[in-house]
């Protein structure tokens, strides 16, 4: 199809070879005369400038423009061509608009708005797609994009209105261009109605969980302040208890020193004996309390170990004399000294001590410590090992839970809370140290607890 410029163009040619014709008919006839070739050669001279300005300045130049935006076009359209079959499946919505009104969606748009084909939206106002709300935006939007062609407009969630009145929430991201010879919105619609879905689904969930998160909070607070109450309750029940059953004691033991009659005597030893153990029983029980109330204070001062682990030897050594059972200590030639509280540390070891004779009828205990040099730093290890009555070793860590006795099925009934291995280990964690135990059934059981070395 032939352009206007063309038209122009011939019409120009076809008027200077009219001026040329009359030009030289007139000459003829004037039989070449100097003042008439002159004359007529002036004349065409003035015409052919005054086409030439008139079409050129005007018809030209916007024919020119005309052909240039006209074969951009082309290649739009060429373009556009080759990628339909891309837009037609693409998973996106894709729109143009030109003067605010719809001049092209691909499938997936359509099928997000509810319609069935492109001639219900086609020739249709934006806003007709928008929710009146947003309509100012939208102008305001589009507007500032057709300033400065093919500027891109930042993306956006808006809202759209489908074909039956319900809505749908979208991500827009469009530009502008020129798009056969008129400025045009060129955009991406993407469908985010599912994930804003999930979104408030996750965000009521999350809401959830936060409501239990804090009414577990609520309800752990208020069982560790029952069982710090409970603790509290024991430790003074304990004190009490212990008050009188010093004077028991006391008075056992000048009984058994006074009476004449074996008989008696051994009464009174009896009655000592039992006494000693409840009272030791009160003071786990008043030592395990006041750890979990945090009433414990741990002083640390200078200590020299082989004196704590000499008073350990001959406290059990004449307590336990009579058992048939080798006592063994075992310690360094020379004296360490450890940054410590001595009393902690030998309520530690007096504990594991007890728990070997207790389940130990026979054989050896051997308890002691040993330092360990590294590169990085020194350690400390005290041991207690027996060959008594030992545990499985899948219920190894099970012994320093509290109230936990392993051996109540067993045809043997020993005594004991279960307290005293759970007040090991938290008296360790205090101290800055850490415990294991390696155990066989009817084998045998070691305890060993390893302790930064500090310089002093």
């Amino acid at each position: 199809m032939r352009s206007k410029c063309y038209y122009n163009k011939f019409f120009i040619t076809i008027m200077l070879l009219l001026i040329v014709i009359s030009n030289a008919i007139s000459i003829i006839n004037n039989n070449f005369s100097t003042p008439a070739v002159i004359s007529v050669s002036f004349s065409s001279i003035l015409l052919v400038q005054f086409f030439y300005m008139i079409f050129h300045n005007n018809n030209d130049i916007s024919c020119i423009h005309k052909d240039k935006r006209s074969k951009d076009s082309s290649k739009v359209y060429i373009t556009d061509e080759r990628y339909k079959s891309l837009l037609e499946i693409s998973p996106a919505g894709v729109y143009m608009i030109q003067e605010g009104k719809v001049i092209y969606s691909n499938p997936k748009l359509i099928e997000l708005l509810g319609y069935n084909n492109l001639d219900e939206i086609t020739g249709r106002p934006v806003t007709d797609f928008i929710l009146p709300k947003y309509h100012h935006i939208a102008r305001k939007r589009m507007a500032l994009a057709l300033q400065k062609i093919g500027s891109k407009i930042n993306p956006l969630e808006e809202t759209f209105v489908k074909k039956d009145g319900s809505t749908i929430n979208v991500i827009v991201v469009s530009s502008s261009m020129i798009y056969l010879d008129k400025p045009t919105i060129q955009g991406y619609v993407f469908d985010i109605s599912r994930i804003l879905k999930l979104k408030k689904k996750l965000k009521k969930r999350n809401k959830k969980l936060l409501k239990q998160k804090k009414e577990l909070i609520k309800a752990r607070n208020e069982a560790m302040k029952a069982d710090r109450l409970k603790s509290a309750f024991l430790a003074n029940i304990s004190h009490e208890i212990r008050t009188p059953m010093n004077s028991i004691i006391g008075f056992s033991s000048l009984l058994a020193q006074d009476t004449k009659s074996p008989e008696n005597k051994q009464y009174a030893d009896i009655i000592n004996d039992n006494c000693n153990i409840l009272l030791n029983l009160i003071e786990d029980i008043i030592e395990i309390s006041n750890i979990e109330t945090e009433q414990v204070k741990i002083t640390n001062d200078n200590y020299h170990i082989n004196e704590i682990i000499d008073n350990l030897y001959y406290k059990f050594n004449n307590t336990f004399e009579h058992k048939n059972i080798q006592f063994i200590r075992t310690k360094p030639e020379s004296d360490i000294v450890m940054y410590t509280d001595d009393q902690k540390l030998s309520r530690i070891l007096s504990n594991l001590l007890s728990n070997a004779f207790k389940f130990t009828e026979k054989g050896k205990i051997e308890f002691g410590y040993r330092v360990i040099n590294s590169d990085d730093y020194n350690e400390i290890e005290f041991f207690v090992t027996d060959t008594g009555k030992g545990i499985n070793s899948s219920d190894a860590e099970l012994i320093f839970d509290r109230f936990t006795k392993l051996s109540e099925t067993d045809s043997k009934i020993y005594s004991g809370t279960g307290i005293g291995l759970n007040m090991v280990k938290k008296l360790t964690d205090m101290l800055g140290g850490s415990i294991r135990v390696e155990s066989r059934l009817n084998e045998g059981t070691a305890f060993f607890i390893k302790f930064p070395l500090n310089p002093v």
